[in-house]
C-alpha cells in the first residue's frame, strides 16, 4: 500500500508544479490614447483629453469636457 501512497503523493506534486502561478498579468494596454477619435452615444465625437484606470476624457466641439467609463467610449 506505501507504494501506492507514493505514487499518488508524486502525481500530485508533479500536478501542482503544472499549475499557472498566482502572479499577478501584465495590465493590458488602454483602448484609447490621447488625441484619438471617439464618440459617445449621447454626446457624439470628440478627442481624447486623457485615459486614467477605466475612465476616459473627451472633450467635445464645443469645449466641454467629460469623463466617461471605458466601455461607454467607441472609437471614431
Amino acid at each position: 500500500m506505501a507504494c501506492l501512497r507514493r505514487a499518488s503523493y508524486s502525481a500530485a506534486m508533479n500536478h501542482h508544479d503544472a499549475l499557472p502561478s498566482n502572479s499577478p498579468a501584465a495590465p493590458a494596454a488602454p483602448r484609447y490614447a490621447r488625441g484619438n477619435l471617439v464618440k459617445v452615444p449621447r454626446f457624439g465625437p470628440g478627442t481624447v483629453l486623457g485615459v486614467a484606470g477605466d475612465q476616459v476624457t473627451i472633450v467635445f466641439a464645443d469645449g466641454s469636457a467629460r469623463t466617461f467609463l471605458v466601455d461607454y467610449v467607441e472609437p471614431a
